[in-house]
């Protein structure tokens, strides 16, 4: 009896010493709400790959290309369901084909950093200029 409380005392204290070094889960966390036309999506560092799997999973969606999905997200998705798509893949070039069935995604590759106007600025519009 004493040695297998020993056991069990030694066996806790060595998984709370090695909890900390052990790898973070791989997936993350999302949950999907709503139809396809007004939907709410929540993550929280989830893959974008797992996000777009859930929501074929779901809704039918279909999801082709060679690029890399693994960039994690984070925050809360509304909207119809090309719109949320269009956001969760902001960063990536990519061609959304719908008909009446489904939406198929097909994804090229990164976006080029140097063609992307930064997110957070406006746009400079060209202006006329006046003629006195």
């Amino acid at each position: 009896m004493l040695r297998t409380t020993l056991q069990s005392i030694f066996l806790s204290a060595v998984i709370l010493a090695t909890g900390p070094a052990c790898p973070p889960l791989a997936h993350g966390e999302a949950s999907i709400s709503g139809a396809e036309s007004d939907m709410t999506i929540e993550v929280h560092d989830t893959p974008v790959q797992e996000v777009l799997a859930a929501l074929g999973t779901r809704f039918g969606l279909r999801v082709r290309g060679t690029t890399s999905l693994d960039r994690r997200i984070d925050g809360r998705y509304e909207g119809a369901l090309r719109g949320v798509v269009a956001r969760l893949l902001n960063g990536y070039d990519y061609v959304i084909k719908t008909d009446e069935r489904a939406i198929e995604v097909i994804i090229l590759g990164l976006t080029k950093r140097d063609q992307t106007p930064p997110q957070n600025q406006a746009v400079p519009l060209p202006t006329k200029r006046r003629s006195d």
